[in-house]
C-alpha cells in the first residue's frame, strides 16, 4: 500500500510524494510541478518549494518513489 497520494486533477493521479523535508532547514517542501499527461515515470524531475526557507528542490524520481 502506498502512503502517498497525488489527488491531482490532472493526468492519471498517479501517487508520488506530495511533501518532503528540506536539507537545509528541516522545513516541509511542497510539490511544486503537475503531473505530465502521460503519468509519472522513474526518471522525471519533480520541484519542491519549502515553506519555510523557500529553497526549491528538484528531486528525479525513482521506482520506490511511485506507487500505482
Amino acid at each position: 500500500m502506498c502512503p502517498f497520494r497525488a489527488g491531482s486533477a490532472y493526468g492519471r493521479g498517479v501517487a508520488i510524494p506530495t511533501t518532503i523535508t528540506c536539507v537545509d532547514c528541516g522545513g516541509v517542501c511542497s510539490l511544486i510541478s503537475y503531473e505530465p499527461d502521460e503519468g509519472w515515470e522513474p526518471g522525471d524531475i519533480v520541484a519542491f518549494r519549502c515553506r519555510d526557507c523557500l529553497d526549491r528542490w528538484d528531486v528525479e524520481l525513482t521506482a520506490e518513489d511511485i506507487c500505482d
